[in-house]
C-alpha cells in the first residue's frame, strides 16, 4: 500500500491520524482508538522511509 492509499483509507475511515512507527504496523486513529491497517506488516526502517520520503522536500530529506 502506498502512502497515498493510506491517506485515502484515512479519509474513508474517518481517521484523524496515520501512525507510522518502526516496529509496529501502520495504524489509523479512529475515534481515539489505534487500529492497524489490515494487510500491512510491521514497519521496518526502509519501508518507513519508502512511505514518508515522497511527502518531503529535498531539504527535509537531507536533514533526515
Amino acid at each position: 500500500m502506498t502512502i497515498e492509499e493510506m491517506l485515502t483509507l484515512c479519509v474513508t475511515q474517518n481517521a484523524s491520524d496515520i501512525h507510522l512507527i518502526v516496529g509496529s504496523p501502520p495504524m489509523l486513529r479512529v475515534n481515539g482508538d489505534l487500529i492497524p491497517i489490515e494487510g500491512e506488516a510491521v514497519l521496518e526502517p526502509a519501508r518507513s522511509q519508502e512511505l514518508v520520503y515522497p511527502l518531503l522536500s529535498q531539504e527535509l530529506k537531507d536533514q533526515l
